[in-house]
Parts: structure tokens; C-alpha cells; sequence
């Protein structure tokens, strides 16, 4: 409605990331969605071409995914002052961009992933370490019987046999770890 300007603001020091709002005329800035997340992480926002929604990206527990904020048009409407996720899975889901029907939202959808290797020496190959495993910080026990590591992205420390038998979790989301030592 050409009435408010909305932007994307980064606190670097904090690690933080605000949706803002001003009227177009000029006036006070306000944060949106303040005390919805913690801490908030939300940028990268775009209306519908009608103007009935805002869509956004916000991170939630290691995760980035698109969310939608039914904007009131009418003021006799009453609308939910919560986003809908619209994105699900372990998928980031970064930069929407609604179609200018307003029937589609785009995005990149990006999913971050390692593969354990092991260096063979005869072969003077890479070749896959207990199928590929996505993680990273690989440290092994004195005796070379046990392995710890990080799965990644995830970032949740496991330990299992060498050989990858008999694995067990032992930290879990929303706690992320690095770095394990024996």
C-alpha cells in the first residue's frame, strides 16, 4: 500500500538479525515480530503483490526456513499476529521472493553436508570413511577401538566402534558441540 517501509537490520557484535518497519512518511522505527524469536534471527523480507503477506526467512534451532505474516488490509480484519512456516525439513530455505501472482514464494534451498574420508596411501585416494558420514571433528580413543565425532550440520556429538558399530547420540538440539577429545 506504499504506506511503510520495511528492512533488514544485523547486529554483527550480537549476532543478531531484526525485521524494522517505518511509515513512508517518516515517523519512528519499529522492530516486528519483537520477542518472537530468541534470539532473533529474521532478514531477507519481501510482501506479496497484493500486499496481504509478508514473507521472511528466519532460523530456528540450526535451521533456516521461510515464514509468511498475514498483513491487515482492512482495519475491521483481524489477522494472527504469528508467521506461518511455510518451508519444512532439513532444508535451509533462504531469500523468498513471492511470484508476482502471489500464488508462489521462491527461495534457495541449500543443504549443508560433509563426507568423512580417509587417505589411502596405495591408492594415493580419498575414499569414503564410514559411508560418507556427514560429520567433522573425528577423534579416535587411545587404544584406536572408539570414535567420537560431530554430525554435520547438525552439530551433535556421537561416539561408536571404529567401525561404526554400535553408535550412540549423546547430545541433542538445540545444543550444537565441536571440537570432541578423547
Amino acid at each position: 500500500d506504499s504506506t511503510r517501509i520495511r528492512v533488514s537490520s544485523s547486529n554483527s557484535a550480537l549476532n543478531l538479525r531484526t525485521l524494522w518497519e517505518v511509515p513512508a512518511a517518516g515517523g519512528s522505527l519499529r522492530q516486528i515480530l519483537a520477542g518472537w524469536n530468541s534470539p532473533p534471527e529474521e532478514c531477507c523480507g519481501n510482501w506479496t503483490a497484493d500486499g496481504k503477506y509478508y514473507v521472511f526467512q528466519s532460523r530456528h534451532e540450526g535451521n533456516t526456513s521461510i515464514y509468511a505474516l498475514r498483513e491487515k488490509t482492512r482495519f475491521w480484519e483481524k489477522v494472527s499476529p504469528e508467521p506461518v512456516q511455510l518451508v519444512v525439513g532439513q532444508m535451509n530455505a533462504l531469500a523468498p521472493v513471492p511470484s508476482r501472482d502471489g500464488k508462489e514464494v521462491f527461495f534457495i534451498g541449500a543443504m549443508a553436508r560433509g563426507e568423512l574420508a580417509r587417505y589411502d596411501t596405495e591408492t594415493r585416494q580419498f575414499t569414503p570413511y564410514l559411508n560418507g558420514l556427514s560429520a567433522e571433528g573425528v577423534t579416535f580413543s587411545r587404544d584406536q577401538q572408539w570414535i567420537a565425532y560431530v554430525t554435520y550440520p547438525a552439530g551433535t556429538l556421537w561416539r561408536s566402534h571404529a567401525d561404526g558399530t554400535e553408535r550412540r547420540q549423546i547430545t541433542f538440539p538445540p545444543m550444537e558441540v565441536g571440537l570432541p577429545r578423547w
